[in-house]
């Protein structure tokens, strides 16, 4: 937009003419007030029409601009329309879930009552700064303070203590299916739903220790092609050509068998491997990467970044449901609900541009037998194998009761089917049934009168 400047340029050659005339009695005062006066008017006239002209012309973009925003609301996935349509599915878990405040009143994530006293499950880098001015606030507008009373650091999870009792604890969903495909929502305070969108993935673990090498198959076992800068494997002076035999005594036939055997360890862990290095034997202690921290992409952080605010800590946990709700880090830490309004997990990153993650309630579960306490419940890892012993036998039971349950109905269906077809047809009509038997019995009768009438033979 131009704005018209010419009764300025007027003015202002008009004063230097003035400066220059006046003191030589060329200009009387009395002329260059008139003059003066009349430019200026002229001035603050074409500068009011061409700020009224252009508050008009900014007001109708903005206009402009809200009705395009109306418009892409209206008919997005995640119109108000939608999301009412999907309220209902997450009203009985509303009263369980909270929002965590730091001390300018801004949210910093959500969390999930877990027992009624007061404790409440979140996510650990988003509060921990917090320290003592740390608020928590219900579904209703009440807000109390908070202490994080625990933290477990692998999931990022928190264990904070409000300052209320008598709350709804969550009902967790353990046997819910978690397909790829599966329609999930995630909900905070408000009647609608944050977002909802689809699973990717199985739950699967992220935290998988990393040696850092390209591998090959020889008849020795696995031996290295290339070595990834930076890695575990450069740390423990493993070099190239060098052949890997043995992981914590288990021998490595082959690349493939190595890649399953490290996949089994987690980032953080010590392994001790053998290996081969011309004719020698050499054994090294090695401290097990992330692959997400060896191999991650810059540009690709940065496309992510670009368009969305990412988790701070948004990778290597023991295991993690992947979905394509579009959550910021502050919407992270409340529930993830299925379509029959169940809890399959907990929001605890956003990982990408249309990747975020929530831990599985199956995982969750096992944490939580101590909340009383204010406290994670470690699980012992003996324990855990024996009851994951006895679970593959109830499993295997099952099975094969099954089995033999099949078997009996296909026997049994086997059966009918033969009855069916070789039994005897029934008698069609029971009214010729009699008759016929009346005349077998009338001929019986004349047979006897018949013998009576005869006289015996002579002898």
């Amino acid at each position: 937009m131009k704005i018209n400047q010419t009764p300025q340029w007027r003015s202002a050659a008009f004063c230097v003419t003035w400066a220059l005339c006046f003191p030589l009695g060329l200009i009387s005062s009395s002329d260059n007030a008139t003059q003066q006066t009349e430019e200026t008017s002229q001035a603050n006239e074409s500068i009011n029409d061409s700020i009224n002209e252009w508050r008009s012309f900014r007001e109708d973009e903005l206009r402009q601009l809200e009705r395009r925003r109306a418009d892409a609301k209206r008919f997005s996935k995640f119109s108000d329309g939608t999301l009412s349509s999907l309220a209902p599915l997450t009203a009985g878990i509303r009263p369980s879930t909270v929002e965590f405040l730091n001390g300018q009143n801004r949210r910093l994530c959500y969390g999930i009552i877990v027992d009624p006293d007061g404790h409440v499950l979140t996510k650990a880098s988003e509060v921990a700064a917090a320290g003592d001015q740390l608020q928590c606030r219900f579904i209703g507008g009440i807000t109390v303070s908070a202490e994080v009373t625990d933290m477990f650091q692998p999931y990022d999870l928190a264990m904070v203590k409000v300052n209320a009792t008598g709350l709804q604890a969550i009902n967790w969903e353990l046997g819910a299916n978690e397909d790829p495909g599966t329609i999930v929502l995630a909900t905070g305070l408000d009647e609608l739903p944050l977002s909802f969108g689809v699973l990717s993935v199985h739950a699967r673990k992220l935290n998988q220790g990393f040696i850092g090498v390209s591998l090959g198959t020889s008849p020795d076992g696995a031996f290295v092609r290339a070595i990834v800068p930076h890695s575990a494997a450069v740390a423990a002076g493993i070099r190239l050509g060098d052949t890997i035999r043995e992981v914590e005594g288990k021998p490595i036939a082959d690349a493939e068998t190595l890649i399953e055997t490290i996949k089994k360890f987690s980032a953080g862990d010590e392994v001790r491997i053998k290996i081969k290095r011309a004719d020698t034997e050499l054994e090294k202690l090695v401290l097990l990467g992330s692959r997400y921290a060896a191999l991650a992409d810059p540009n690709q952080d940065m496309l992510d970044r670009m368009e969305v605010r990412l988790s701070a800590n948004r990778s290597d946990y023991p295991s993690a449901l992947e979905h394509d709700l579009p959550l910021d880090p502050n919407e992270c830490g409340g529930p993830l609900v299925n379509l029959d309004g169940h809890v399959i997990g907990m929001n605890i990153a956003r990982a990408g541009r249309i990747r975020s993650l929530a831990i599985p309630s199956a995982d969750l579960a096992p944490l939580l037998n101590t909340t009383a306490e204010g406290q994670f419940s470690i699980p012992d890892p003996e324990a855990l194998t024996k009851q994951l012993a006895a679970a593959k036998l109830a499993v295997a039971q099952a099975q094969t009761t099954l089995t033999n349950a099949i078997t009996t109905a296909a026997n049994l269906e086997r059966a009918l089917e033969n009855i069916k077809k070789y039994r005897l047809p029934p008698i069609k009509d029971q009214g010729i049934a009699e008759e016929n038997s009346e005349d077998a019995s009338q001929a019986s009768a004349n047979e006897d009168a018949s013998d009576e009438a005869i006289p015996p033979p002579c002898p």
